[in-house]
C-alpha cells in the first residue's frame, strides 16, 4: 500500500520499529530518526522531550505524505505503538490534525497527509 500511495519522491515516517519499510519501499524517511517507538515509552526520562520536539520538528518540515503506526505487539510483544503515540501529544496532535486515517495494510496503520 505505501507504494501504491505514494511516489518515489515522496517521504514517510514510521512511527516504529520497523526501518526496514524505508528500504523495501525505496521512499525516504521525513524525519532523521529510523523510527519513533524506541524512545517513546521512556516519557520522563532526559532525552524523551527533546527526542519529540525534534522527531515533530522533521514531520512538520518535511510533511511526510504517510505516517505510518505500527499496530500493538508488531515486530515486538508487548510493544505498545498505539498508546506510545498518543501519549507523545506533540506528534499525536499534528497527525491528527494533518492526517486521514486511512486503513490497515499487514500490521501497520495507515494515516495519509490530507492537506
Amino acid at each position: 500500500d505505501v507504494l501504491r500511495l505514494t511516489g518515489p519522491d515522496d517521504a514517510i515516517s514510521l512511527f516504529t520499529d520497523a526501518p526496514w519499510v524505508y528500504t523495501l519501499t525505496e521512499r525516504r524517511n521525513a524525519t532523521r530518526f529510523p523510527m519513533a517507538d524506541t524512545w517513546s515509552p521512556r516519557m520522563g526520562n532526559s532525552t524523551y522531550d527533546l527526542f519529540s520536539a525534534q522527531f515533530l520538528d522533521g514531520l512538520e518540515r518535511n510533511t511526510p505524505k504517510l505516517f505510518v503506526l505500527s499496530q500493538d505487539n508488531y515486530p515486538w510483544i508487548d510493544q505498545n505503538h498505539i498508546a506510545n503515540w498518543k501519549n507523545m501529544k506533540g506528534v499525536h496532535a499534528y497527525v491528527e490534525a494533518n492526517y486521514s486515517y486511512i486503513g490497515e495494510s499487514g500490521p501497520f496503520l495507515l494515516f495519509v497527509r490530507a492537506r
